[in-house]
């Protein structure tokens, strides 16, 4: 199963807000817990991310010099 790109780059922002929301609008422990997790995993996700495209681009900016050692 193939998330669209918009969903998919959307769905760490989502994880913040429902934690967001989970923390604000209920007062129980669980609640509580519940959005801490989802706002942290949300965090996590997005840097994740950044930080595998920013591996991806500064690999591509090497002109393939590190395949040319390999082969």
């Amino acid at each position: 199963m193939i998330i669209p790109r918009p969903v998919y780059e959307l769905l760490p922002v989502l994880y913040v807000i429902a934690g967001i929301t989970a923390i604000t609008t209920v007062d129980t422990i669980m609640s509580f817990v519940s959005g801490i997790l989802l706002g942290f995993s949300g965090i996590v996700v997005m840097v994740l991310r950044r930080n595998y495209r920013a591996a991806q681009k500064a690999y591509q900016q090497e002109d393939g010099a590190f395949s040319t050692v390999l082969f």
